[in-house]
């Protein structure tokens, strides 16, 4: 599904990345979509991804998952901030940005790594 694709969501904050010092407004509604993407993403991972992991390798890997949805939780506090901040139109959201990415880089790695072939 196109709408859970993360090359897809990925480019979205890009052009957030991208409009920040140029475009505000613009930046924001493409910090959204990425807010969006990432929250379904999300969701269909928990709802149905790691539940049919679970079932094909059968028991031990839970704590896998535990970890997978612990950083899900974080992205999500990590997109709050970076929200917060721009809904007082403050574009200071390096720091944050920087801290995502390298989440998102290590939690897609293991998914990739672990989770998905699991699925093949």
């Amino acid at each position: 599904d196109s709408v859970l694709d993360e090359d897809q969501i990925g480019e979205s904050f890009h052009r957030f990345q991208a409009l920040k010092a140029t475009d505000f407004p613009a930046a924001v509604k493409c910090f959204a979509e990425f807010k969006t993407g990432i929250a379904r993403r999300i969701q269909w991972e928990e709802a149905e991804v790691y539940p049919e992991f679970l079932q094909r390798v059968g028991g031990g890997l839970e704590s896998t998952c535990d970890a997978l949805r612990q950083e899900h939780r974080e992205v999500v506090n990590l997109l709050e901030a970076i929200e917060a901040k721009l809904s007082r139109s403050n574009p200071a959201t390096e720091a944050e940005e920087t801290a995502l990415q390298k989440l998102l880089a290590a939690h897609n790695h293991r998914e990739h790594s672990i989770v998905f072939p699991a699925l093949e």
